[in-house]
């Protein structure tokens, strides 16, 4: 197979400098080339623009099957076969970024980088060694600069372009977190209109989609299994507050008359099953995660903010009753955060290798 075909520029490969510099005059910057040594007994000169970069031809062989073809001997010039530092083969990549090409070749030569957090730079270094085949040479530092971008709080697009970074580069942990977090953060809609990476295959969307719905669907568990450990709980406490017999209404401390339907007649409120069932659903709603209907048109990540308000925002932060912090209902409370995120924490994320081979599959069908 012909790695360098389809490669722009490859047919100015072995010319002289000045026959490259006749063919491309009207293109050519006018300031000196920048130079940029990684190797001093290099034998090959990348030019990008105004950039120039020795580089070693063993090193780019070693990591890349695509420069292996570009620079087998006797495929180009008589003479250039026999390159070195003194006269190193041009190599003209005039359409590939000058920055990238650097950090590229960075890479391959071993030199101390320091990477930004720069998603676009990140994407423009993958297109890089996805064009000249070289993926696996620069895993291990695709996969740091990965969870350096990572750890800052990102929007769906930039995680889109890391999940395509992942799986050119077969990061199976990466792919599978990103695919969660991914998911986790899109609202109903955006799901049905997720802008997909052109170069992912072409069911990756409906596969976060089905993704967002098992993480909706785990807190829809965890949030029914609270109630139902409330349900469960026959416990009866009393507690420190009287309601009115007539129609229920607590007994406020500055008067002997209910407010609502002027009875004076009150009983001991009692903390049981229904009254810790119904505070715990004005607790869900106060933070808007209840009923469930609505949570599911928002993102399993506001879910979790909106579940995780201050307690000074909490109606019933105050009861208390004869079990005190053992109470059923402080103590669902106090849990049900954990449970919740225990319960999406659980679901898995997409299956690289699924996609590999859905991939591989269709490549050897078509042909």
């Amino acid at each position: 197979m012909d790695f360098v075909s389809n490669i722009p520029g490859w047919g100015n490969v072995g010319k002289t400098d000045d026959e490259v510099a006749e063919d491309t005059a009207p293109d050519r910057l006018a300031t000196a080339a920048k130079r940029v040594v990684f190797d001093d007994q290099g034998d090959v000169l990348i030019s990008s623009n105004s950039t120039e970069l020795l580089v070693s031809s063993k090193i780019l062989s070693m990591a890349s099957r695509v420069f292996r073809a570009m620079l087998e001997p006797g495929r180009y010039q008589e003479g250039q076969t026999n390159r070195s530092s003194a006269n190193p083969l041009h190599l003209p990549l005039d359409d590939d970024d000058p920055e990238s090409l650097i950090l590229f070749c960075k890479v391959l030569h071993f030199k101390a980088i320091n990477p930004r957090r720069d998603v676009d730079a990140l994407v423009r270094f993958v297109a890089i060694c996805d064009k000249y085949d070289c993926t696996l040479a620069a895993r291990h530092f695709i996969s740091l600069w990965m969870k350096l971008i990572y750890d800052q709080s990102i929007q769906s697009s930039t995680l889109m372009d890391l999940l395509w970074a992942a799986y050119m580069f077969e990061q199976v942990d990466e792919f599978a977190d990103l695919s969660t977090k991914l998911a986790k953060g899109l609202t109903a809609e955006e799901a049905g209109s997720l802008t997909v990476h052109e170069e992912l295959p072409e069911n990756i969307k409906s596969a976060i989609a089905s993704l967002r719905t098992n993480i909706m669907e785990s807190i829809e568990h965890a949030i029914e299994d609270s109630i139902e450990k409330l349900i469960c709980e026959g416990e009866i406490n009393r507690t420190k507050l009287n309601v009115c017999q007539t129609c229920g209404e607590i007994e406020k401390s500055d008067s002997d008359i209910c407010p609502k339907c002027q009875n004076t007649e009150y009983k001991p409120l009692v903390c049981d099953k229904g009254l810790r069932v119904t505070a715990f659903l004005e607790f869900l709603r106060a933070r808007n995660c209840w009923p469930l209907s609505g949570p599911w048109r928002r993102s399993a990540q506001d879910f979790l903010e909106k579940l995780t308000w201050g307690n000074s925002f909490d109606p019933f932060s105050d009861h208390q009753c004869g079990a005190q912090a053992y109470c059923p209902l402080l103590v669902v409370q106090m849990a049900v955060t954990g449970e919740v995120e225990h319960s999406v924490n659980q679901v898995p994320g997409l299956d690289l290798h699924e996609f590999k081979a859905l991939q591989l599959f269709k490549d050897v069908t078509v042909s």
